[in-house]
């Protein structure tokens, strides 16, 4: 019994916990994306693009953070340096208004090159990984 109301009661935390970490509620016709990064190892130095506005420049390891977006298409774009080392990738997602995404920024290494990539995972994926992430707050919070 103590195990069940002990489980209800971090279930619950870890919900409040995510909703708070929200810089702000989606407003009318917005989706919030959150975006995050693991630890990695590696010497690339990522910038991140959306809908060609460049929203966060150098993304950290074991950061994340959330972005307001109109409805519809978004185009997001990672690239960065050294230019001769980073592959820049370009990924696509559509939003409904109201909703919340999460992508994980996952880098990828190859023989000569390194890219990082954006994975869409799920609500619980984020939640299970938000204790170890701090809040990047160099990062842009709402696209017009």
């Amino acid at each position: 019994m103590y195990r069940t109301l002990l489980w209800a009661l971090f279930s619950l935390a870890s919900s409040f916990a995510v909703s708070s970490t929200a810089q702000s509620s989606a407003g009318p016709g917005r989706a919030v994306v959150y975006i995050y990064q693991k630890g990695s190892f590696g010497n690339g130095q990522y910038d991140l693009w959306i809908n060609g506005q460049k929203v966060l420049e150098r993304f950290q390891a074991r950061s994340y953070f959330s972005i307001q977006t109109p409805a519809g298409a978004v185009e997001l774009r990672t690239a960065g340096r050294p230019k001769y080392f980073v592959v820049e990738k370009n990924f696509r997602l559509e939003v409904q208004a109201g909703q919340e995404y999460y992508l994980e920024a996952v880098v990828d290494y190859d023989f000569m090159s390194g890219s990082l990539y954006l994975v869409q995972r799920s609500a619980e994926d984020f939640k299970k990984r938000l204790k170890g992430l701090k809040l990047n707050e160099k990062a842009k919070t709402k696209l017009e």
